[in-house]
């Protein structure tokens, strides 16, 4: 997987008609510089333990995980997801997750796994409403949910006691209580 990035000289690579999960098909789409492009980053998260997905065209969240699961920082923004699955419990040791500019509707419960969490970014998405986990997120100090359509502030950001910074610009929402 990540191995083939070191081919540095590969101009074509053919894998059509695999039962591929990695890369994502969208990615499988965009050729052999696409695919380098997303191993490359793949691989420099896992070296570095922080993780950049961002504008990659990404309709989908990956299927690494596995070898993905100690990381510290995850940016997938400016793709084209549209919610984050369950699956983003498993990356308890993350301490930043943003995911601005998709096409979010819906963030997974188990967001509230993530305990380790300091700072979230879900701007520029179509959430309507947060998962009533985030109180679980004791350790969060920043959230940012600018430019969604939420209508009031979330009951469960109410009992974040440990937030500092909490950003909800360009909403709908018609009061603070």
């Amino acid at each position: 997987p990540t191995e083939a990035r070191s081919l540095s000289s590969l101009t074509t690579l053919k894998v059509d008609k695999n039962p591929l999960v990695s890369p994502p098909r969208e990615i499988m789409k965009q050729g052999t510089r696409g695919i380098c492009r997303y191993l490359e980053r793949i691989h420099q998260g896992n070296t570095s333990g922080r993780l950049d997905l961002s504008e990659l065209g990404l309709h989908t969240f990956p299927e690494d995980r596995e070898r993905m699961m100690a990381l510290k920082s995850m940016a997938i923004n400016a793709n084209h997801l549209r919610q984050v699955p369950d699956e983003i419990g498993i990356f308890t040791s993350l301490r930043d997750l943003s995911l601005s500019n998709n096409a979010l509707i819906s963030v997974s419960i188990l967001v509230g796994q993530l305990h380790q969490l300091v700072a979230l970014n879900l701007d520029n998405n179509l959430l309507s409403q947060l998962p009533s986990t985030l109180r679980t997120l004791t350790s969060l100090l920043k959230l940012s949910v600018m430019d969604n359509q939420l209508a009031e502030i979330p009951v469960a950001v109410r009992s974040l006691s440990r937030l500092k910074k909490l950003f909800l610009d360009s909403n709908v929402l018609t009061e603070i209580p």
